[in-house]
């Protein structure tokens, strides 16, 4: 479907969430620090869904220099609002690290890019939005 849009879009989505895991992997294992510990065969699962999700998502930005893509391993996918999950899993959502949603599990709520910077969702959809 992407590769038939014209108008210049942004995707924020999480490569794993709570969802997919469940019902298309069929694992309830979540691999970080506090969550069900995997088993190899679990992580190689994980690992071949990462592999084929970031494939298909190329098709947003090859050859489309207008687009944007947000992209990260949480497993709850409201990384642009300061929400706690009430999924008992980890979250990593928050505008900022001191927010609630982000000081529940520790996280820094940025991802980082391949020139040193770091960006949290909302500063990567501006910097989008700005054509930075």
């Amino acid at each position: 479907l992407a590769s038939f849009i014209t108008t210049p879009y942004f995707v924020m989505n999480a490569i794993y969430d709570a969802y997919q895991t469940a019902n298309i992997l069929k694992t309830t294992c979540i691999p970080v620090p506090g969550g069900s510990p995997c088993t190899s065969a679990q992580n190689a699962s994980l690992a071949g869904f990462r592999a084929q999700f970031l494939q298909n998502i190329s098709s947003v930005t090859n050859g489309k220099p207008g687009n944007g893509v947000y992209l990260d391993g949480c497993f709850v996918h409201e990384q642009n609002v300061n929400y706690c999950s009430t999924q008992s899993m980890p979250n990593c959502v928050g505008w900022s690290p001191l927010e609630s949603g982000s000081k529940k599990w520790g996280y820094a709520t940025s991802v980082g890019l391949s020139d040193g910077r770091n960006y949290t969702p909302q500063e990567a959809f501006g910097a989008y939005y700005r054509g930075e």
